[in-house]
């Protein structure tokens, strides 16, 4: 919608070192429907890189801090997190190395939620950090992937191909008895007629 931030989340990482995880990161968040703002990619040619870091800032929902020592240490990154802070973005943290945020990040990660990506499947980590993001995310936006259900299999009732078959001959034999079975009364009253009856 008009004046809504257009991105889900922007990646914040120290470009060398954590790139190919923050990558991966992003590839688990969009398949899921998050739209991620990540530099190099989402940087406009000719434009300044700093100014592009913050426009994609203001241009999303969400801040993710992927923290590793690198990222700890660069003044980069802590000027990312500065800018989020500014506009009062939400932060989430990803710890992909066992570490704590540097005296510098302290004041702007306190009251964060952090995801421990440095141990166990990242994917899974990824998914839980989708569950965060969605909270901030408009009504009937980025709507969540369902599997198409399968189509029920109808039962076919089980007929026996014989039983049409002998329900019609049990009917041809009722209609053929059933003149000869009426008969026997008016036969058995002739023979009788001629005959005497003593009371």
């Amino acid at each position: 919608p008009p004046g809504q931030p257009g991105y889900s989340a922007f990646i914040s990482y120290a470009t060398e070192a954590d790139r190919e995880m923050a990558f991966k990161i992003v590839e688990h968040l969009e398949a899921h429907g998050l739209k991620c703002w990540i530099a190099p990619r989402n940087v406009r040619a000719g434009k300044q890189y700093a100014g592009e870091i913050v426009r994609g800032i203001g241009a999303a929902r969400s801040f993710i801090l992927v923290l590793s020592q690198t990222s700890n240490n660069s003044k980069f990154v802590r000027r990312e997190v500065e800018q989020a802070d500014r506009k009062d973005k939400p932060i989430y943290a990803v710890r992909i190395e066992q570490v704590d945020p540097s005296d510098d990040l302290q004041l702007f990660l306190s009251e964060i939620h952090w995801i421990d990506a440095w141990k166990g499947d990242l994917a899974a980590h990824s998914k839980a950090l989708g569950e965060l993001l969605r909270e901030e995310e408009p009504a009937g936006a980025s709507p969540e992937p369902k599997p198409e259900a399968p189509t029920p299999k109808l039962k076919q009732p089980a007929v026996s191909p014989a039983e049409p078959a002998s329900k019609a001959r049990k009917q041809a034999l009722l209609l053929k008895r059933e003149p000869k079975e009426r008969a026997e009364p008016e036969r058995l009253t002739t023979r009788l007629a001629g005959r005497s009856w003593l009371f």
